[in-house]
């Protein structure tokens, strides 16, 4: 039987190969009788050779390569044909336009792995980075409608929030920050430009009425719709609030540097305060999102004035005392929808046809590869695509026995694999060998990890942008205006010292949260919901550790060479678990509101698990690494968070960390 299913899927993938190169190579459409003529590899039987035919052309489409169905110039009914334009890209990068595009997309990507996907594609692999900036949401098909409304200045409608209402808007651009896509848009309602983040909109987006052209304001600034903190996002009446903090917190002049708005001016407030302590003023019209803000930061904080505040302030602490005591009951529900995006899909007609798929498939990704670099060895070739030695050398050997009539040796895919020399080496012409065609969504992706790192990384190469400009060229519809996107990527105090230090293999002394000095081996840098971050490993305790750039108030780089640290490395580097939390996190359970939701969904991002949705309530899982962040979060979230577990040890830190910052309030 194993022998049987063997055999068959090396028929079945050997039917797929010889369709895709003959309707690649064919001048004209050719008829079902023509094709399963030049195909004596298929089946005998009438029926047999017809099923066979279909599943081949079944297995080349659901691959995504597109075969044109049109009326035959025999006039014999339909003929079938692969466009070369439709599967290959004519790029003709070089070194180093590949080593940069290369860079772009293995730093640059959201948490789904696309970038992979397109490196592939292109027959480019990861490269060594020490740099990544993650974001939370995938540049996708919602995306790419909003990309083409922008582009051709057409109305869009969608549904948005948790209330689904349909929205008509004049979309103006598309905004990345915080690791989040937002858009910048004006409701034909009341012509208001607000902000709409891209994951909150509900169902499908559809394009308006197209006879109406959309002018973008000459005024139209979208830094003003996303500010910096979510203190300032009006959605009350605007007020000023005094904070205060020691004059040793470093850190904390970074965090409100740029939000200190007005002078403080009044002598009495002044001499109500210890002259260590450092007033900062600010503007407030989101209070949730200040107090919210503002209490993660524990007791390194305090409210000073006004009483309004002071109040609100006593208000989020106490009602954390009173959910730190409160139950809720279960409430019997569905699961949500989201809980199963990921279920497997249908399985495929038989399992020698799965088998032949995934070998084809296997061949698409390497072949742009081997095409580019022509020579190789199998050893790295399994590491760069993570595939068994034994798959990779059938599937290939297999394919040396494939391509056009009359099948003579000259018309066979020329590929050499010799495993007692790991070495393989390709001779082909064919567009399987070539960079694959992008999608439009793709070709975004490609532009958007370009333009993050230009703003993350100051890189703006030649190579870089030459080969961007080729790739603008080279799809077709990707007619990009610079206005369209913006991406915005905040840069810390001691980045460019990380990254030489990174680079020259050197260990750093840093001080931290304004604690005594350690000394570190940095790794990588990366960015995730727009903070950025260093993985290095502790010296002193000797485990990786994970340091927030802003928090870091000192650094020396000491000429020290680093130790080996396997376990810290790049390649180790999991873009689903930036912060290795999924072996060694403890996951808590609780029940939070919608505005509680939105901060878990802000600052947790893809370790946020939703078990139950109601609307109004959510029962959500998080991962939690230390009693120093649960206590953080736990004040972050207020009144809005209550434990789902009524014995959960997390409701006794609840009221302490509650208590220990209402006291301050109470002196």
């Amino acid at each position: 039987m194993v022998y049987y299913e063997a055999m068959a899927s090396n028929d079945s993938f050997m039917h797929i190969v010889n369709l895709f190169e003959l309707l690649t190579n064919t001048s004209r459409p050719l008829t079902y009788e023509e094709i399963v003529q030049a195909l004596p590899s298929l089946p005998t039987g009438t029926a047999a050779k017809r099923q066979a035919f279909e599943r081949a052309k079944s297995s080349l489409k659901s691959l995504g390569f597109p075969i044109r169905v049109v009326d035959s110039p025999t006039g014999k009914g339909q003929g079938y044909l692969i466009d070369r334009k439709d599967v290959a890209l004519d790029l003709a990068l070089s070194r180093e336009e590949e080593a940069a595009l290369a860079f772009a997309l293995s730093s640059i990507g959201s948490i789904t792995r696309e970038n992979s996907v397109i490196l592939r594609k292109l027959g480019l692999t990861e490269s060594s980075s020490f740099l990544r900036v993650l974001s939370q949401q995938s540049v996708d098909d919602s995306f790419t409608v909003l990309f083409d409304a922008i582009s051709t200045k057409t109305p869009v409608e969608f549904c948005y929030g948790r209330d689904r209402r349909r929205r008509i808007v004049s979309p103006y651009g598309l905004l990345q920050r915080w690791g989040r896509w937002y858009l910048a848009a004006a409701e034909t309602k009341d012509e208001r430009v607000k902000s709409f983040r891209l994951d909150r909109i509900e169902g499908s987006i559809t394009l308006g009425d197209q006879t109406q052209y959309i002018t973008r304001p000459d005024d139209f600034d979208i830094d003003s719709l996303l500010t910096k903190d979510p203190w300032s996002i009006q959605v009350s009446d605007s007020d000023t609030v005094v904070v205060g903090y020691q004059g040793d917190k470093v850190e904390l002049d970074w965090f409100f540097e740029d939000r200190s708005e007005v002078p403080i001016d009044d002598k009495e407030l002044l001499s109500s305060v210890s002259e260590s302590w450092t007033l900062r003023a600010v503007v407030v019209s989101n209070w949730d999102g200040f107090l919210s803000d503002v209490m993660s930061l524990g007791t390194d904080v305090r409210i000073v004035a006004p009483q309004r505040a002071i109040q609100l302030a006593t208000s989020w602490l106490e009602g954390m005392i009173t959910a730190s005591r409160k139950e809720i009951d279960a409430v019997i529900t569905e699961p949500v929808s989201g809980a199963r995006y990921d279920e497997v899909k249908q399985r495929r007609a038989n399992v020698s046809s799965q088998k032949a798929i995934r070998r084809f498939e296997l061949l698409s990704e390497i072949l742009p590869y081997l095409g580019r670099v022509r020579s190789t060895t199998i050893s790295d070739t399994v590491e760069r695509f993570k595939v068994s030695q034994k798959e990779l050398i059938e599937v290939l050997e297999f394919a040396a026995t494939c391509g056009l009539p009359p099948y003579t040796p000259d018309q066979l895919y020329e590929i050499i694999v010799d495993p007692e020399e790991d070495l393989i080496e390709v001779r082909l012409d064919t567009p399987l060998a070539q960079p694959r065609r992008l999608s439009l969504a793709e070709a975004l992706v490609v532009l958007v990890a370009v333009r993050t790192l230009i703003v993350a990384d100051n890189r703006q190469s030649q190579p870089l942008l030459s080969a961007l400009a080729k790739l603008e060229l080279a799809v077709s519809g990707l007619n990009v205006d610079d206005e369209d996107i913006f991406v915005k990527v905040e840069k810390p105090s001691f980045r460019d010292e990380m990254e030489a230090a990174i680079e020259a293999e050197a260990t750093v002394s840093i001080r931290y949260e304004d604690k005594d000095e350690r000394v570190v081996a940095p790794v990588l840098l990366f960015v995730y919901e727009g903070k950025w971050y260093l993985r290095a490993l502790d010296l002193k305790s000797n485990s990786v550790r994970h340091f927030q750039l802003n928090k870091v108030s000192g650094l020396r780089i000491l000429k020290k060479t680093q130790p080996r640290i396997d376990a810290a490395s790049a390649k180790d580097f999991d873009v689903t678990d930036p912060f290795m939390l999924k072996e060694k996190a403890v996951e808590v359970r609780g029940w939070v509101s919608g505005f509680g939701l939105r901060v878990l969904d802000t600052y947790l991002g893809s370790y946020l698990s939703v078990l139950e949705d109601h609307g109004d309530i959510s029962l959500v899982q998080i991962p939690s690494s230390s009693t120093y962040w649960l206590s953080s979060l736990l004040l972050r979230l207020g009144p809005h968070f209550v434990f789902a577990d009524p014995s959960a040890s997390g409701r006794e830190l609840q009221r302490e960390v509650a208590s220990k910052v209402l006291a301050l309030y109470s002196a």
